[in-house]
């Protein structure tokens, strides 16, 4: 296939992998808005902060903290470490267990819509 760049099984797990952040990430109150609102009593959805309140943004996002990443622990569970990295990171959680990403694995090959061989991992729907 021309114009193909990779192998399609790679961009696969990195189109879920933006999915799955995209899907599970929701914005976390920081300091600031948390005194905003207890100082106002309104709502966090409802408050907006003076922009003197607000961190200068460079324009990216750091979602980074230790305890984050993890390897996969196969070579076939790359989208279960996946998902393992955005719980850590949603969840607040340092979960790197082998336990961990089979059951993430099996709950993916469960819901594939092909029937595929074990080796071929998980497709989209899964």
């Amino acid at each position: 296939m021309s114009g193909m760049i990779g192998h399609p099984r790679g961009l696969r797990v990195r189109l879920g992998l933006v999915l799955a952040l995209s899907l599970t990430l929701t914005p976390v109150p920081g300091p600031s808005t948390a005194a905003a609102v207890a100082a106002t009593g309104r709502d966090a959805a409802t408050t907006t902060l003076p922009a003197a309140l607000l961190p200068a943004w460079n324009g990216g996002i750091n979602l980074y903290r230790k305890g984050v990443f993890t390897t996969q622990k196969t070579w076939l569970w790359c989208t279960a470490a996946g998902v393992q990295i955005v719980r850590n990171i949603v969840e607040r959680d340092d979960d790197h267990s082998t336990s961990g990403q089979r059951r993430y694995f099996e709950w993916m090959r469960k819901r594939n819509r092909y029937d595929l061989p074990e080796t071929a991992g998980v497709d989209p729907q899964g």
